[in-house]
């Protein structure tokens, strides 16, 4: 069950679909509600502000990511536009033990002080997760290669649009959003979106108008890779990524930087541009970690799965190696513009021998890492940008390479928490590999309690003040609730 031991990984859907007797302490009111998702106290997903005096219909599904999480929590928040946000009820749901029983439940929740939670629940495994099948329809966009789709779409040599596209709006507007790809949007407004981009990525409107919730694109665009038949990191060069990362030098950043950069230059030419494309962004993303709290360790534990691993055996699948290799890359991914200016420079490095060390290279070939000056406004790279950039002839780096049977290990709590290609001028320290753990308003109508559902007991933490009448700590991430 992808580390039953110490916690869950995989994907986890979840039914939220009301609330029953959430009634205020010694008074009846209408109160506008809303429940909070967490998992390990990592904000995960929120629900839309319902009002109601005692019964709330949410009725909102969420797809979550798990890495080694144990506990999924409930937490229910009144809404006010003026003043703090007050925690009224929480319930828990111990997810190692629940999942172990069986991957579907329907659960009545007990939560406190009073009241109960209907939900539904259904697990998937890593394996099933990441199988990455192939799309079954012949002018699918999900589960179709990234050359294919680029062909389809403007003959070759271009990123997809699905994901060139879901990139520049969320730099058009998302940048300052706390929790960007670390919360997910609705499940079902998400399936209508990936209805459209498979209608046709060029019409879909992703303005905020259509698309309110950026959370919801960058659902979609995780989603998107990781249903790729091939991850976007090839299976033998991420062999290589886990080797080389092993041989790093402290003290030889500049070493560690060609290494690393040399071997990406050998993906095939729509990964390498889909890879680019995104590290630029990713690393745009980070430079704002003041503010949207995504630093580079968070980016990589949402990423670097859905990058990297493919489930191909019964083996447990290994979640740090992904993390560390993402988090490494990210720390030295330079600015888009130093990249572009020394891209020459990049391209004529290749890696020697691993277990025999590395010779540093002279002045006139000399790779740095990158700038740390952060980029404060969106870059509008094109969907083709690096299509002139061809790759260079391949090199057998498996003949230079030691390659060992990866490592299968399981990383528990990997849910703590930032720029962009190749090539910097400027140097910085390089951080070391180890990852570190992490940390519209409606009536509710009041109908009959859903059908087929079984008592679960909650959990109390008596860290957070659950009476009614007392404000407590608003949503952690810090971010203003506003009703739907």
């Amino acid at each position: 069950m992808g580390g039953v031991s110490e916690g869950v990984s995989g994907m986890l859907w979840v039914h939220l679909l009301a609330g029953r007797g959430l009634k205020a302490a010694g008074r009846s009111e209408f109160r506008d509600l809303y429940c909070v998702l967490e998992c390990d106290r990592v904000h995960k997903a929120r629900t839309v502000v319902r009002t109601g005096d005692l019964n709330f219909d949410w009725d909102e599904t969420f797809d979550l990511d798990l890495i080694n999480n144990k506990e999924l929590d409930f937490l229910i928040y009144s809404w006010d536009p003026q003043f703090r946000h007050k925690l009224c009820y929480k319930g828990s749901v111990h997810l190692v033990s629940l999942l172990k029983e069986s991957p579907l439940h329907q659960l009545a929740l007990k939560i406190e002080p009073r009241g109960t939670l209907y939900l539904k629940l259904r697990y998937t495994p890593p394996r099933q997760a990441f199988l990455r099948t192939p799309g079954v329809r012949k002018n699918s966009l999900f589960g179709v290669d990234l050359d294919t789709v680029s062909n389809r779409e403007s003959g070759g040599g271009t990123v997809p649009l699905i994901i060139a596209r879901c990139v520049m709006e969320v730099e058009r507007r998302g940048l300052d959003i706390i929790g960007l790809y670390r919360l997910c949007g609705s499940a079902t407004k998400k399936r209508l979106l990936r209805d459209a981009f498979e209608r046709n990525p060029r019409l879909v409107d992703l303005s905020s108008d259509n698309v309110p919730d950026i959370n919801v694109i960058t659902g979609i665009l995780k989603d998107y890779l990781r249903e790729l038949p091939e991850p976007i990191f090839t299976k033998c060069l991420y062999q290589m990524l886990v080797d080389a990362l092993t041989v790093m030098l402290p003290d030889d950043p500049q070493g560690n930087a060609k290494l690393m950069f040399s071997i990406l230059d050998c993906l095939p030419k729509v990964n390498r541009m889909t890879l680019f494309l995104l590290m630029d962004h990713l690393r745009l993303v980070a430079s704002q970690s003041e503010r949207n709290k995504m630093t580079t360790q968070n980016l990589a534990i949402c990423f670097g799965p859905v990058l990297m691993l493919q489930s191909e055996n019964e083996d447990p699948m290994d979640f740090h190696q992904p993390i560390s290799i993402l988090k490494f890359l990210l720390d030295l991914w330079p600015a888009k513009s130093a990249r572009e200016a020394e891209a020459a420079s990049a391209r004529s490095v290749r890696p020697s021998h691993l277990d025999s060390g590395r010779r540093k290279s002279g002045p006139g070939s000399r790779m740095t890492t990158p700038r740390t000056t952060p980029r404060t406004t969106p870059t509008s790279q094109s969907p083709g940008s690096e299509s002139d950039s061809s790759p260079n002839p391949p090199v057998n780096l498996r003949s230079k390479l030691v390659l060992t049977p990866m490592t299968t290990t399981t990383t528990a709590g990997l849910e703590a928490g930032g720029g962009t290609a190749p090539g910097s001028t400027s140097t910085t320290s390089t951080p070391t590999s180890s990852i570190t753990s992490p940390p519209s308003t409606t009536a509710a109508p009041t109908s009959n309690l859903p059908p087929g559902t079984t008592e679960a007991a909650s959990t109390l933490t008596a860290t957070r003040g659950l009476d009614p009448d007392t404000e407590t700590e608003e949503d952690k991430d810090g971010a203003e609730t506003t009703s739907s």
